[in-house]
């Protein structure tokens, strides 16, 4: 797994938590890394949670039939992709909005990928990385702080 982060504390944090590489995208043109890093051969699936130029330059990473699953938009909204681009590498761009249409069009799908998770919870497989738990009354600054990118992991809100 090859990650990419901005920053050398992020990119370590990467690192400790199973990345076999993590690129500094602040410092590295990381499209160019990935491709050294797999002697040119480029990635079978790019996760981008960013959206923006990064999925636009995460296109650049990918190998022969390749996937880009983009599922978020953080980043703003993305430069137009060249559809030419796609076919010529036999690759496919996916979006997927988890919360936008799945409760409505496929409930199910939602019910038994929460009951998987809390099992993948439970049983300790997964994780998730909380850096911080803030009272109620700090969610401005911890927005503020999510906002210039100085979080990493998730932050919870302690309501009570």
């Amino acid at each position: 797994m090859i990650c990419t982060a901005g920053g050398p504390a992020k990119t370590a944090l990467c690192l400790e938590n199973g990345a076999g590489e993590a690129i500094d995208y602040l410092d590295a043109d990381f499209a160019a890394s990935v491709m050294d890093l797999t002697d040119g051969h480029g990635v079978d699936v790019v996760v981008d949670p960013v959206g923006g130029d990064v999925l636009a330059r995460s296109l650049g990473c990918l190998a022969f039939e390749g996937r880009l699953v983009a599922v978020g938009a953080a980043g703003g909204s993305p430069p137009p992709v060249d559809p030419m681009a796609l076919v010529a590498a036999n690759a496919s761009l996916v979006g997927v909005s988890w919360g936008s249409a799945y409760p409505w069009r496929r409930p199910g799908a939602v019910r038994d990928a929460y009951e998987e998770l809390f099992a993948l919870l439970a049983s300790g497989a997964v994780r998730p990385l909380v850096s911080r738990v803030v009272d109620l009354a700090e969610t401005p600054a911890a927005l503020t702080d999510l906002a210039t990118r100085r979080t990493t992991g998730k932050i919870m809100v302690r309501t009570g």
